[in-house]
């Protein structure tokens, strides 16, 4: 009998516990948070990467058009949030919350092959590199063959397809 008291204060005292962390979690959690709508798919893990990947442009495009100028599609594992109106850039970039150099880690790491030790310690050297290629005395040699692609991308009817 006295072992059945025990087990039922303990149980009691467990419930009573798990109330107290759920009311605290609900009551002391963020609550003026407001996140982009999430664009998920159909399949689990996979999410909508197979409409993404049939047509990219277009998936954007209905998903601004039906979510408004934020949204963030979830496809393959991956989280994307996608801003489309230029009015928001400023917001974003200037959030303490945009780490760059996580951001471009994987895809840098999986383009150059290197490990995650040497991404980091070399992060600066690269940036500073592809930025001075990129600058403005050197975007001359750029243009011409960029004219040249958008050029043929317009008369293609690739463009209109799109819009």
């Amino acid at each position: 009998m006295a072992d059945s008291v025990e087990l039922l204060q303990a149980g009691f005292y467990l419930v009573v516990l798990l109330l107290i962390a759920l009311l605290s979690n609900h009551f002391l959690g963020a609550k003026n948070v407001i996140y982009p709508p999430l664009i998920k798919g159909w399949v689990p893990w996979l999410g909508c990467a197979f409409d993404f990947g049939e047509a990219p442009l277009n998936f954007v495009r209905e998903s601004w058009l039906k979510h408004g100028a934020i949204f963030t599609l979830y496809a393959a594992g991956q989280r994307m949030t996608f801003l489309t109106d230029v009015n928001d850039f400023p917001l974003f970039f200037n959030s303490a919350q945009a780490d760059f150099q996580r951001a471009v880690e994987d895809v840098g790491r999986n383009t150059s092959g290197m490990s995650k030790s040497d991404f980091f310690a070399n992060h600066a050297k690269v940036h500073d590199l592809v930025k001075g290629k990129l600058s403005t005395s050197n975007l001359h040699k750029l243009v011409p063959k960029i004219g040249r692609q958008l050029e043929e991308y317009i008369s293609s009817g690739m463009y209109a397809k799109i819009l």
